[in-house]
């Protein structure tokens, strides 16, 4: 299986585990779908992303109405690019360096299961301890701020809330 396949394969399973359906779309998209939810369109692009790339495909997203996209790309990208995402507010875009989905994190023996459970049910979450928005697990199940997350370890049950920082 060469790198690409690899990719596709482990962000395939990433979007699956989010509970979406996976079709290939078109050269290098692929569309993820769920009742109830926006589709995701997931790029694979073969190139960095620098400021020209992002704004391209920004373009692409309001023309086409898309609200949720993850963009994989290849080596690098600049801080113009996380500067220009900061201006997006019609779709909300995921990152992923084609490095980060060369193997699936999930299915490494040291990785506990995560869940996204009803935070209304954990009127206590304030107090519990942080996972931040970067963690590798919280960008691969997709959860944002303000989620409360069930890990099931050897030990016992654990509850985390995903925030942008450390209090």
């Amino acid at each position: 299986m060469n790198n690409n396949d690899q990719i596709i394969t482990v962000a395939t399973e990433m979007l699956q585990s989010r509970g979406y359906s996976v079709s290939h779309h078109e050269d290098g998209v692929y569309l993820a779908t769920k009742s109830d939810e926006e589709p995701i369109y997931l790029y694979l692009l073969n190139t960095c992303l620098n400021k020209a790339v992002i704004v391209h495909y920004i373009g692409v997203f309001i023309t086409k109405k898309i609200k949720h996209a993850i963009i994989v790309y290849r080596d690098t990208i600049t801080p113009s690019v996380k500067k220009t995402l900061k201006t997006v507010v019609t779709t909300r875009i995921e990152l992923f360096n084609d490095k980060e989905l060369r193997f699936n994190i999930t299915k490494h023996v040291l990785v506990p299961p995560h869940y996204r459970v009803d935070p209304t049910l954990h009127p206590e979450r304030e107090k519990y301890p942080t996972i931040l928005k970067s963690d590798p697990i919280v960008r691969f199940y997709g959860f944002k701020v303000g989620d409360v997350v069930k890990i099931i370890r050897p030990l016992g049950l654990y509850y985390r809330v995903v925030r942008a920082k450390v209090d």
